[in-house]
């Protein structure tokens, strides 16, 4: 089994974000980023089949700044491939999901792998666009929200989807698909600093031009803005009285 695990860097919101001048994406030039925290599961999830099945790992990122770093330390903790698609990095940040996923499609569809693997959101992406997109452009049945892969067999599927109320269901499925990982089975293994070295002199690390010629449609960003600052917090204890004291809010800012 082949299996492919996207990758993403996304800004550090820890660090504090800063707006570009038009206001329609953060400036990435003096913004930090880190690893998708749940493209980070996704390749713990593969890593875990790879050790009970033989399956090979391939991560796959578009051309940003640190992706090298971050496609490295997909190497170091396992991975037996790793490829940066090449767009030009001013290009790839400008691409929505739906244009992402295009472009990551038309790559993949030469490729013979069996399972792509994805974090299920990731900070500007909250509802899992990049999966549901990389299915319908792949023709390929898509689950979201899984917390864990199981290959019973070299033709099978067993998927553990998680839902709302601690609630999850097994699904079992023979065939191709696009998974949305939300966590791991296990924890995201750490990796040692030998690791890492021998991780960037690893051969393993290919690049390959991708052209967005063939893009059927980006959708941009027309304006981003930061939440507005609440003036106070009312804790109110009787429910009846917070009730009422809700409904003169609402009523006060007219959506009553």
């Amino acid at each position: 089994m082949k299996i492919a695990v996207l990758m993403r860097l996304v800004p550090n919101l820890s660090e504090g974000v800063d707006l570009n001048e038009d206001g329609t994406d953060v400036d990435r030039e003096w913004t930090d980023t880190q690893a998708n925290e749940t493209d980070e599961q996704a390749l713990e999830e593969a890593l875990v089949v790879k050790e009970a099945t033989g399956a090979t790992v391939t991560a796959v990122a578009l051309s940003d700044e640190g992706v090298e770093r971050l496609l490295r330390s997909a190497l170091a903790k396992g991975a037996d491939d790793v490829v940066e698609l090449d767009l030009g990095i001013e290009q790839a940040q400008a691409l929505s999901s739906a244009a992402t996923a295009q472009l990551i499609a038309d790559w993949l569809s030469d490729q013979q792998f069996d399972v792509i693997l994805v974090g299920n959101q990731k900070v500007d992406d909250p509802f899992g666009g990049l999966a549901a997109h990389l299915s319908a452009a792949l023709e390929l049945p898509v689950i979201a929200g899984a917390t864990q892969v199981n290959v019973p067999d070299t033709s099978r599927l067993r998927i553990r989807q998680e839902y709302g109320g601690g609630n999850s269901a097994w699904i079992e499925f023979s065939g191709k698909a696009v998974i949305g990982v939300q966590a791991a089975s296990r924890p995201i293994r750490y990796i040692s600093g030998s690791k890492l070295r021998e991780a960037m002199a690893n051969p393993s690390y290919q690049k390959v031009s991708v052209s967005n010629d063939r893009l059927r449609t980006n959708v941009p960003s027309l304006k981003l803005e930061f939440p507005q600052s609440v003036e106070g917090i009312e804790l109110i204890a009787d429910p009846a009285e917070a009730a009422a004291r809700l409904m003169a809010i609402l009523e006060e800012r007219n959506y009553i």
